[in-house]
């Protein structure tokens, strides 16, 4: 038998009724354990879903930084098991897990719909997580009948998230413009976008237009009607609602702003911090998730062909060899073993040979 606990533990200690942590450290100390396997009885139905420090969109990369809001799930048959709280750093020493959302219910339906509430309700801001893309995954037809296999998250592939990027950077718009009234009314610091609203002839409110990145996109450029900040209630504690529809979250960190809503999280910053102007060339190599440098191979001024290993980073138990995307000459070479990096941190470029 395998005598340790399992992460998948809670489902069983909600099915039973046992709490096999205390019967662990009783039997540890000696007491005997109590009871027998015919007073084992399974009651209902229960499912964990695991939160993850990653990044679906880049493969479920790690991802690493600090918590800058953090809200638990409620509700009936819904537990929650976590590691983390406002100011927690998230590093790439540890294993990804963040927390984990167990609900039960009398079948497999209720601990399905229980679970899907319970993830639109657990919101990180400050560190990219899986809450939302778990709650695509359990509406899969295969995950709601239990058909399932090791494939199916190849299958499925990363279906977008339910705001494309100009839905995203409008919502983002009308919080930072919420959130900026709100401290000019209690005589507050600016928001990092430092917006300024304007007026038209005639006394009319004009609409204000941005330039947004949402994560690691291209920027958008939006508009925003001055009547669509009155749509936001600022809720207290970073808390918002648009048109009174859900739950949003709002933190800053630096230029980024971070909003969350239904499990999904996105950090936004203004279109200048990351616009096209300052993308990577065809030959920078740039790390797709946070991490400590491995290896280097070789130096500035080598030949090399494409996919030539560059730098090998380690990241949550993860290795990942980086590779010259062209064939060229090594220009420049950014890190050391030893090195801590972060996820978009050039570390290399090659110079395409003629």
């Amino acid at each position: 038998m395998n005598a340790r606990l399992q992460v998948e533990h809670p489902v069983t200690e909600l099915v039973t009724g046992l709490d096999l942590v205390e019967l662990q450290l009783r039997v540890a100390a000696g007491e005997p354990l109590g009871l027998t396997q015919e007073d084992v009885h399974l009651r209902g139905h229960a499912i964990e879903a695991r939160i993850n420090a990653e990044d679906v969109a880049r493969d479920f990369l790690p991802a690493a930084g600090e918590v800058l809001a953090y809200r638990r799930p409620h509700g009936s048959g819904v537990r929650v098991d976590d590691g983390i709280e406002v100011g927690s750093a998230v590093h790439t020493s540890y294993d990804s897990l963040l927390a984990k959302v167990i609900a039960h219910g009398a079948d497999r339906r209720q601990a399905l719909a229980r679970l899907q509430r319970a993830l639109a309700g657990f919101t990180v801001l400050g560190v990219t997580t899986t809450p939302g893309y778990l709650r695509g995954l359990l509406a899969d037809e295969s995950v709601q009948a239990g058909a399932l296999d090791t494939g199916l998250i190849g299958r499925r592939g990363v279906p977008p998230g339910p705001m494309g990027d100009e839905g995203v950077a409008v919502a983002a718009a009308m919080l930072v413009l919420a959130d900026q009234a709100r401290l000019a009314e209690v005589g507050g610091a600016r928001d990092p976008f430092d917006r300024v609203d304007g007026w038209r002839l005639g006394g009319r409110r004009a609409a204000s237009h941005w330039r947004l990145v949402v994560g690691g996109g291209d920027p958008v450029e939006v508009e925003v009607p001055a009547e669509y900040v009155g749509m936001v209630t600022a809720l207290g504690d970073g808390r918002f609602t648009i048109d009174g529809r859900g739950e949003w979250l709002l933190a800053h960190e630096a230029d980024v702003t971070w909003i969350g809503h239904g499990g999904w999280a996105w950090p936004v910053r203004p279109g200048s911090a990351l616009g096209a102007e300052a993308g990577a060339t065809d030959g920078d190599v740039r790390a797709p998730m946070p991490g400590q440098v491995l290896a280097v191979h070789g130096a500035v001024g080598d030949a090399v062909h494409a996919g030539d290993p560059l730098v090998v980073l380690e990241s949550m138990k993860m290795e990942l060899v980086l590779t010259a995307p062209v064939d060229g000459e090594v220009t420049a070479l950014t890190v050391a073993v030893g090195d801590r990096v972060a996820v978009d941190q050039s570390l290399a470029r090659v110079q395409a040979a003629p």
